[in-house]
């Protein structure tokens, strides 16, 4: 099941940090605090798979945006143990993004997709659309673009989100790191080489994911 509402989180370790340590907060800390909520559907971790930066991602599908304002997920900030305040006081860089689905498309997903697995490679793609061409951009994309995805080998499913909200810290936020466009695309891909250097798929990519088998997703 997928919510309507996704929670996009962008990360880099740095240099205050040890890659272990990151991996051990959030797989045995900070996942599983959120994935026993009601409001989540699902929590997937990734990693890159171009050497881009920023290297770790992890995406949760949220029941509603009015999920993100309860009781129940504000607590977890303003409860949450020393070792992971110290470890945020530490980390590089996390990217914290609020998508709502945008459902005036068509449905795109491929019958042979059942979740994300580990192996499974995430394209997301950003855009910055003037608002007086996203009537043309929205038919092109829904009408035309999406079609033509469908037909690239491995391709399992595509989804369009319109940000809500976003934020950044940590302590490479000083760098000019910031940027948001307004329109996220994410596509689901098998792992065959075709389809990821498919011109028609990774022409406007900004990065490669894989999906990373130390977190397992959690579905409702």
């Amino acid at each position: 099941m997928s919510g309507k509402v996704l929670l996009f989180v962008l990360a880099e370790v740095g240099d205050k940090l040890s890659e272990s340590e990151f991996n051990d907060w959030y797989d045995n800390e900070h996942i599983p605090l959120r994935t026993v909520l009601s409001g989540f559907h699902t929590a997937t971790r990734l990693i890159q798979a171009d050497n881009r930066k920023p290297t770790w991602a992890a995406i949760y599908d949220i029941s509603d945006i009015d999920f993100l304002k309860s009781d129940a997920y504000t607590n977890l900030a303003r409860t949450r143990s020393p070792r992971e305040a110290d470890l945020l006081g530490r980390i590089g860089l996390l990217d914290r993004r609020i998508y709502t689905l945008n459902e005036s498309g068509p449905t795109t997903i491929s019958p042979e997709f059942a979740g994300h697995t580990n192996g499974m490679a995430l394209l997301p793609i950003s855009f910055d659309v003037p608002p007086d061409f996203e009537a043309e951009f929205d038919r092109w994309y829904n009408e035309e673009h999406i079609a033509l995805l469908s037909k690239v080998p491995g391709w399992l499913r595509t989804r369009r989100f319109i940000l809500a909200d976003s934020g950044v810290t940590g302590i490479l936020k000083e760098r000019g790191y910031n940027r948001y466009p307004r329109i996220q695309v994410s596509y689901v891909n098998s792992l065959e080489n075709q389809s990821l250097s498919h011109p028609d798929l990774l022409v406007r990519s900004i990065h490669i994911m894989y999906y990373n088998g130390s977190c397992k997703e959690v579905i409702r």
